[in-house]
């Protein structure tokens, strides 16, 4: 704990969440996780000889605690639309939005500590579920003090119905966050203090649409 002139500054962590609802060419999407992988891939026998990488993609059936629910790690999760008349080249994956995680953290306490049951979606720095209209929030506004062990709204259970994510109305759930360990620099104004996420199209254009900027038309 730093203290400074009458302020006690404990370590703390600060975590913020946002529903992507994301409709990549139309709603019929699905929930894809693209992983590299380092090994001889079978079947492939001119990389038989020497270790090498390789993509591994998946589509996610359906909702799941530890299913469609990711925290910070090596693997690409996109919506796709997974339709292959949208593909525009019949060699790439199918078109849609990856969801990378930037500068972020992810929650430490167990599970069962009060102040996670309150705030579940602080498990997950990514979660997808079906589109409902009811599920607005991440977390209801009753529970922001986390100190209950029975939370007025559970995260989970909008993963718990295990509904499918193959060619539906899906919502990504991004949970971005930052473990603050006070410093003398933070007094009076916190410094270098951030996180984010990116939203990258994958496949969706047929170049880097950067390219495709107007021209300007002032006179030369």
């Amino acid at each position: 704990m730093l203290r400074h002139a009458s302020v006690a500054a404990a370590l703390h962590s600060h975590f913020a969440s946002f529903k992507v609802d994301l409709d990549v060419m139309g709603e019929a999407n699905s929930f894809e996780k693209t992983s590299i992988k380092v090994g001889r891939p079978q079947g492939v026998p001119e990389l038989e000889a020497y270790p090498t990488k390789y993509v591994e993609r998946s589509v996610i059936a359906a909702e799941g605690v530890n299913v469609s629910t990711a925290r910070t790690e090596s693997a690409i999760w996109r919506i796709i639309n997974g339709n292959a008349s949208l593909k525009v080249h019949p060699d790439a994956a199918a078109p849609g939005y990856a969801i990378l995680p930037a500068l972020t953290a992810s929650q430490q306490l167990p599970h069962d500590h009060p102040m996670v049951r309150s705030a579940g979606f602080t498990r997950y720095n990514l979660a997808v579920t079906r589109h409902h209209d009811a599920e607005q929030r991440a977390a209801s506004v009753y529970d922001l003090f986390g100190q209950s062990a029975a939370p007025y709204f559970d995260f989970d259970s909008m993963l718990e119905d295990h509904e499918s994510l193959v060619g539906e109305d899906v919502v990504a759930w991004v949970t971005i966050g930052k473990e603050h360990l006070p410093r003398t620099e933070d007094v009076p104004l916190i410094t270098n203090f951030g996180s984010s996420f990116l939203l990258w199209p994958w496949n969706i254009f047929d170049r880097n649409a950067g390219m495709d900027m107007p021209r300007s038309t002032a006179a030369a």
